[in-house]
Order: structure tokens, then C-alpha cells, then sequence
């Protein structure tokens, strides 16, 4: 409860004076100092690095100081030696700063890149850099703007370019870091210019406005074929329960390599011991589905986020969810399956493409209550359902679309140690753990 985002909600019938104890503790916790006007932990760091001085580099500063040092502690016992070194120190900064002015580096710039992003991980773009006079350029690098949420590479591990030819262009990559899942915008890129002795820097500013959509930190999870768990599911459903199977009641045609997803009822233990590799048995008798795109249906509710919070005091837990569901969409895209669109807790979105998908994934929030979608009509489709709890009410609704003969899946990763291993034990559930 440190943001203006974290005010606490007011519960209808909740005694009042619980509300205002609650006013009273995020008043009391809240930062003094915004977290988008604050760069550093120490804040006389900050005119060093944004004030007047960023005009100067390392080695600059380390000059400027030493010349005020020398003209402070030597104007007592050698006042021409100590003025005429600090004027000689102050003049060399002056016009290193005059001349990298006079030929700051004036380009034509153009962004390329891609519009989604992963948390924690480096997002690269390449601009393309056009010096359209006849001048070359000389000692600069690219960078993007800084932006709250993004962590910029070290001023060392950025691109220089030694030397741009006049009438000629080149390509440079620029890196950021996004720090947290959201919908960002990148304002545009800025070019540093060294030149002539690397002690001043000259910034030149382009506004490129760009969104980008930050996705969820990846988890690493094992995912069955989603065609695979859609037929096990069609033998199931069509046969009333997993009884069929186990009981053979199916055809039997072949054994194959055991793949992720079988059932341990199938193993084939004489062609297991022949091949020295599990093997699993292939059933033929119950329909085939031949699927045509994908539906993603993501419980976006939180067991613990409380009503009274306006958002989870750590939201890894739904970006695990969210990153599950990232991996499905991928998946189903390898296995041929488009994606038509999503419910987010009952709000229903079409998809267009995929960066229409990652902006979704992006701007979604956590909220405190379950909303199921009341109509699902596509019934040549695989819906998947990604959640994190499971209980009762859910098992019902789920029993009442397959019912209805949809093909629904049901991805559970668990919120909490508590929910894990509740899912029923027949085909098309899965429980994963990143």
C-alpha cells in the first residue's frame, strides 16, 4: 500500500470505521517521493546524472572536479599556477562542449521493430540512421528514451559508431529492459554525441512513438499436444465417463512411443519390454474431431486478492497464468490452430492477430470475483480453460458445456499448495506447475 493505486475500496455493508483504519494505513505508507520522478536510492545522485552535469561524461566530471580541487587548495601558496591550470582545465571542457554543439550529429531516423515484449528480458529494435549532408558524423551512440518501467543498458554496452559518411546511412540496435508486464510507449530514441575528447555529451532527441506490449516473465511447463487431449477427451465423453477406456472397450489397433498426455491405463507393458521404451496402446471407436481454431477462456479471479484491495500485492501470480496462456496460443499456432479470440472473465475479445492478442495479455487485470462466460458457441473449436483454483461450481460448468458436446479443456495452475492435485482424474484436465 505504498501507490496511489493501492486506495483502499469502500465494501458496501462493511462497518465504516474498518474502512477509514484502512484510509489511514495507506496514507501512512505512501511514498513521499514518486517512483517515476525517483532514479536512484540516493537522491544527490540525481543532479549528477539528469541535472546540468549529464552534459559532461565520466571522464568530464572527473576533470571539472579535479580542476576545482587544484584551484581550491593551491590559490594560497601558488595563486598564478593554480588559476592558470583551472582556467586551462575549465577552457578545455568549454570547448570540447562548443565544438561537440556546433557538430552534434543531425540525422534522419526510423524505427524497426517488433510490438511485444517479455519481462525481465532485453528488447532489441533497429533504427535506421540517414545523415543527409555531406559532413560525416563522428563518436555518437543510439539509445532509447527513458522510460518509467524499463531499465536502459549500461552507457558501456551500448552501439557506437566511430564514423558516418556523408550521404550515407546505417542501421544501429537499441536495447531496453522491461522490468513488469503492461502496455508501454516508447516516446523515441535519443543520440549521444562524444565528439571531439569523450569529456562533453551532446543529446539529440526523436520522437518515435511506438507502443509496446510487455508480456508476462515465460515459465517453463510441459504441454501435451492440444490435439492429442482433444481426442482423449472425444473418447471419453462419447463413452459417458473414462470407465471405456480403461476397461478396453475400445478397439485396439496399434502401440506407438509413449507421448506426454497418455494415460498410464495404456502403457503396453509386453511392446515396453520388447522395444526396452515405454509404449502406449492406440484405441480406435469413438469420434474424431478434426478441431479448427482455438478459444482461450483465462480466469483472471484471485483467491487472495481481498475486496478491499484494488489490486494483488504480487501479481506473479496471475502472470504466471497469463504466461500459461501464452504458451497454449503458441502451441495451438504450432499445431495449426488459429486463435478466434479470448474471454477474460466473461468479456469476450476477438483476436485478429497476434499482436492484438499480446495487447490483450498485456492490459488485463486481476479482479475478485469469478465471471464464467454464459454462451460459447463455437463448436468446431478446442476452448481451453486456464485457471488457478478449482472447486465445485466450476466442475458444473464445465460438465454442462461437454454435455452440450463442446470440446473443453481445463489447464489448472495452481494458485496456492492447497489446490493443487483437485482436478478430476480423466482425460482433457491438466495440472501443470511451472
Amino acid at each position: 500500500m505504498k501507490y496511489l493505486e493501492d486506495r483502499p475500496l469502500r465494501i458496501t455493508g462493511e462497518a465504516y470505521g474498518l474502512h477509514c483504519w484502512r484510509m489511514l494505513r495507506w496514507v501512512s505508507e505512501l511514498r513521499l517521493l514518486p517512483a517515476a520522478r525517483e532514479t536512484a536510492r540516493n537522491p544527490l545522485r540525481r543532479p549528477l546524472l539528469y541535472g546540468p552535469a549529464a552534459a559532461l561524461t565520466r571522464p568530464g566530471k572527473i576533470l571539472l572536479f579535479a580542476s576545482v580541487i587544484v584551484l581550491l587548495l593551491g590559490y594560497r601558496h601558488n595563486q598564478g599556477f593554480a588559476l592558470n591550470t583551472s582556467a586551462l582545465l575549465f577552457g578545455l571542457l568549454g570547448w570540447s562542449a562548443l565544438v561537440g554543439w556546433w557538430y552534434r550529429p543531425r540525422v534522419e531516423v526510423e524505427r524497426r521493430g517488433e510490438n511485444w515484449a517479455v519481462a525481465g528480458q532485453t528488447y532489441s529494435a533497429r533504427v535506421l540512421l540517414k545523415n543527409s549532408r555531406s559532413r560525416p558524423l563522428r563518436n555518437f551512440v543510439v539509445r532509447e528514451m527513458a522510460v518509467r518501467g524499463c531499465r536502459l543498458p549500461a552507457e558501456s554496452a551500448r552501439g557506437y559508431i566511430d564514423t558516418l559518411p556523408g550521404k550515407s546511412e546505417t542501421e544501429q540496435v537499441v536495447e531496453i529492459v522491461p522490468r513488469q508486464r503492461g502496455a508501454l510507449r516508447l516516446d523515441g530514441v535519443v543520440v549521444d554525441a562524444y565528439y571531439p575528447f569523450f569529456l562533453t555529451r551532446t543529446s539529440q532527441r526523436y520522437e518515435l512513438d511506438q507502443e509496446l506490449n510487455v508480456l508476462p516473465a515465460s515459465i517453463k511447463v510441459e504441454l501435451p499436444s492440444l490435439r492429442l487431449l482433444s481426442d482423449q477427451a472425444a473418447k471419453s465423453v462419447n463413452f459417458g465417463s473414462d470407465k471405456g477406456r480403461r476397461e478396453r472397450a475400445l478397439d485396439y489397433v496399434y502401440s506407438r512411443a509413449y507421448q506426454t498426455g497418455d494415460m498410464p491405463s495404456r502403457l503396453d507393458r509386453r511392446a515396453s519390454a520388447r522395444r526396452g521404451e515405454p509404449m502406449s496402446k492406440i484405441y480406435h471407436g469413438a469420434l474424431k474431431l478434426n478441431p479448427e481454431g482455438l478459444v482461450l477462456i483465462v480466469d483472471l479471479s484471485l483467491a487472495s486478492l481481498p475486496l478491499w484491495k484494488p489490486r494483488p500485492d504480487d501479481p506473479a501470480v496471475l502472470d504466471n497464468r497469463l504466461a500459461l496462456a501464452v504458451e497454449i496460443e503458441r502451441r495451438a499456432r504450432g499445431e495449426g490452430l488459429a486463435l478466434e479470440g479470448c474471454w477474460w472473465n466473461n468479456d469476450w475479445r476477438a483476436v485478429s492477430e497476434n499482436d492484438n492478442f499480446y495487447r490483450q495479455v498485456a492490459e488485463v487485470t486481476a479482479v475478485h470475483q469469478r465471471h464464467l462466460p454464459d454462451q460459447l458457441d463455437r463448436k468446431d473449436s478446442i476452448h481451453v480453460l486456464v485457471t488457478g483454483r478449482w472447486d465445485d461450481l466450476l466442475e458444473a460448468w464445465v460438465d454442462q458445456w461437454r454435455a452440450q458436446g463442446l470440446m473443453l479443456l481445463v489447464v489448472l495452475l495452481p494458485e496456492a499448495d492447497d489446490q493443487s492435485g483437485q482436478l478430476p482424474t480423466a482425460a482433457g484436465y491438466l495440472e501443470v506447475r511451472p
